[in-house]
């Protein structure tokens, strides 16, 4: 059983986000439809279920409602968050400490042990909202995966032993093994990976998912391709899994009528939040290989609108710069100069960082023709 965020009206009107245990998400929905809820929200799919779960233990207080606000807020945001959530809890006890802090303060009484314990009264929202903002094994995880989306690899493997038996193995050992690839470590990082196959509590799929990011990411395309593959017929039903061999199919260019089949079919079932605002993104990557530029613009244009809202995630950010790359393209392929080289600018540091060749390359085929006559300085 996994833990879904999601949010739902019950029978009484009453909407509320909880978590709820199933096998999967559209058991969760299934399962909400049957206590007769209505207008239900995913906040969680498939694959951040299995492996993206941070253990709560320094998160205890914090609600489910809180942990989707957290998704779209810095770490500052998140302090300014939390820090206004706990004066509002303690709202009374804090105006009667400020009071009593106060008054013993203008008549310079003794400070015995009441008017400390008003001072922590006052003081202990700001510790814990700082801890919880900074400190805690979400914001550690967040800063690795922050280094790990701008391929600094060693940062990556400095912070993995941090992270250990706090974050699912089996995320902490995906990041850590594409990491080894891109440092010289191939078959360390393949080693890394490799157990989960066996592994009782992993689903196949999400080892095969896994497996095709360790290939991509090392320049196995034709690995990163079927391991892929046979996550989707392992879990063809698995939306999330489905988008994702979709995606990477429009990313090579190749079977794309396979692609506009699979897509069809992810639109047609009852998807996660995050994952809609995917589906643009896709769209616009299915015109830009169909040579309708003018129409790829649009979708990926709607994609940066959907997603921005999110880019206090490391990873959404990523994708805005992935999808920055193909603006540029469908941009110069438009003539469109100043717009191509605007989202070229944005998205040729990301690549370069991340180590995404193909993008790169596909990305400076397109902007030849302003390269060669110093349209714009790289």
């Amino acid at each position: 059983m996994y833990e879904f965020l999601v949010t739902a009206t019950d029978q009484n009107g009453k909407t509320t986000t909880r978590v709820v245990a199933a096998e999967n998400s559209q058991a969760v929905i299934a399962l909400l439809e049957a206590e007769g809820c209505t207008e239900i929200i995913l906040h969680t799919d498939d694959a951040g279920a299995v492996s993206t779960d941070v253990k709560q233990d320094d998160l205890e207080g914090v609600s489910a409602e809180d942990m989707v606000a957290f998704r779209e807020k810095s770490a500052f945001g998140m302090f300014l968050y939390l820090l206004n959530k706990g004066y509002y809890k303690t709202r009374v006890v804090s105006f009667l400490s400020t009071i009593y802090v106060a008054y013993r303060l203008h008549h310079n009484s003794p400070h015995g042990f009441w008017f400390y314990a008003a001072v922590m009264t006052l003081v202990l929202p700001i510790v814990v909202a700082f801890y919880l903002a900074f400190l805690s094994v979400s914001r550690k995880y967040e800063m690795l995966i922050e280094n790990w989306a701008w391929g600094r690899w060693d940062d990556v493997l400095k912070l993995e032993p941090k992270l250990r038996g706090k974050i699912p193995d089996l995320e902490l050992d995906a990041r850590t093994a594409v990491a080894l690839a891109n440092t010289g470590r191939y078959d360390e990082g393949l080693e890394t990976i490799t157990p989960y196959e066996n592994d009782s509590s992993t689903p196949r799929w999400m080892y095969l998912a896994r497996l095709s990011e360790f290939y991509y990411c090392a320049g196995e395309i034709d690995n990163a391709l079927a391991a892929s593959q046979q996550a989707y017929e392992e879990a063809p039903d698995n939306p999330t899994v489905e988008f994702d061999y979709a995606l990477l199919l429009l990313k090579l260019q190749t079977r794309l009528a396979e692609a506009s089949r699979l897509m069809e079919s992810v639109e047609s079932k009852r998807l996660s939040d995050m994952l809609k605002m995917f589906l643009p993104f896709a769209r616009g990557l299915s015109a830009l290989n169909d040579g309708n530029y003018s129409n790829a613009r649009e979708h990926l244009l709607e994609a940066r609108e959907q997603l921005q809202p999110f880019a206090a995630q490391p990873l959404i950010r990523q994708i805005l710069d992935f999808n920055s790359a193909y603006l540029a393209i469908a941009s110069a392929n438009c003539g469109e100069p100043i717009e191509a080289v605007k989202h070229y600018q944005r998205a040729k540091k990301r690549l370069e960082a991340f180590g995404d060749d193909l993008l790169l390359e596909r990305l400076e085929t397109a902007m030849e023709k302003y390269t060669a006559v110093g349209a714009f300085q790289s």
